[in-house]
């Protein structure tokens, strides 16, 4: 089947899915950092304090769950069809490392230690699929098991896929290779504290390897980040905007998103601060 195929009588492009997200994500961050964590001179969380508080609460909280799957699936997107993947990490990591204070005064004001945001997560997602990609590319593992078939220079005109013979054992290294990566890279997660710890670098992970069967990496994916988190049961809207997703890039802005991240939870802060003085 090809490209054209696939996406027929689908309606929405990135930019418009990413655009969805990032609404919904700042209505999740302005719901938690002033009604959940925002307090009065008196030490009152406003929750406790503003008529029907807990109905909007909720209500922004729910319609929050539906920017981060839109995330992670076009991180995978970014990262398969990046110029340069270094670049890209390195991207993300600046701009984690930008919104890392914005993001802890602003959800975690009285915590200790480190209490890193998303960003982080998608990084070290990211870096665990890249690892992955590059032991797939020595080890020869036959390109239809993977979304790409990346990094392996053979000269002009030799057939570069390897023979049957040991591809049983290649697979077995891979995956156990894989295993072992993920967990390195979840582990790193759950120590740094990032929002959505282990259950978003493993999301990234099966979107990855799954990717070339959208419909089973996305119902796969929201299976475990509920499993993760009940409460990302509320994400299968997110999930559903992806399989309306036509795969054209539409209008947007390389660094919108980059900036609008640590730039949403830094004005967010400001005005809780000018206002509550917390």
């Amino acid at each position: 089947m090809d490209t054209a195929q696939l996406f027929q009588g689908r309606k929405l492009d990135e930019a418009a899915i990413k655009y969805i997200a990032a609404v919904t994500m700042l209505i999740d961050h302005i719901t938690c950092g002033i009604l959940e964590v925002g307090r009065t001179q008196g030490g009152q969380r406003l929750m406790d304090i503003v008529p029907g508080a807990g109905f909007w609460d909720s209500l922004g909280r729910s319609v929050g769950r539906t920017a981060f799957p839109i995330f992670l699936f076009f991180l995978v997107e970014g990262y398969l069809h990046t110029r340069s993947r270094k670049k890209y990490l390195g991207l993300l990591l600046v701009f984690a490392a930008l919104a890392y204070l914005p993001f802890k005064r602003l959800v975690f004001p009285g915590a200790a230690g480190l209490r890193c945001n998303t960003l982080f997560t998608l990084s070290l997602g990211m870096a665990a699929i890249w690892a992955i990609d590059e032991l797939a590319a020595v080890l020869k593992v036959k390109r239809r098991l993977l979304p790409v078939r990346t990094h392996v220079l053979a000269r002009e005109g030799e057939n570069i896929d390897p023979p049957a013979k040991w591809q049983p054992v290649r697979i077995a290294v891979l995956a156990a290779g894989g295993v072992a990566v993920t967990a390195v890279c979840c582990y790193a997660a759950r120590m740094i504290h990032s929002d959505y710890s282990y259950g978003g670098v493993l999301a990234v992970v099966i979107l990855y390897v799954l990717y070339r069967h959208r419909a089973a990496s996305l119902l796969l994916t929201w299976c475990w980040l509920s499993y993760y988190n009940s409460y990302e049961l509320l994400s299968i809207v997110g999930f559903g905007l992806l399989l309306c997703y036509n795969g054209l890039r539409g209008k947007q802005n390389k660094y919108f998103f980059y900036f609008f991240y640590p730039g949403h939870l830094l004005l967010i802060w400001l005005i809780r601060l000018a206002v509550l003085g917390s």
